[in-house]
């Protein structure tokens, strides 16, 4: 999806890129409010749409004080 997005009004402007860079700032932010609404120990579970949810499980894997748990676990 995002090497389409990118593309846009390639040759003319810089739209696409900027589309794009405000949805990954939309990403980093979500993941913003978790870190700050949450303490540690603390149980979060996020419902996003399939499309921000793989650059949000990236940002997870990479934040030591998270720890990413398949939520079917809890869901019974």
């Amino acid at each position: 999806m995002h090497a389409i997005e990118i593309r846009v009004g390639v040759d003319h402007n810089w739209i696409g890129a900027d589309w794009l860079g405000r949805w990954y700032q939309r990403n980093i932010r979500m993941m913003m409010h978790v870190l700050r609404q949450s303490d540690p120990g603390d149980k979060v579970i996020l419902f996003v749409g399939s499309n921000h949810k793989w650059v949000l499980e990236q940002l997870m894997k990479n934040t030591p004080e998270l720890q990413i748990v398949d939520p079917l676990l809890f869901i019974k």
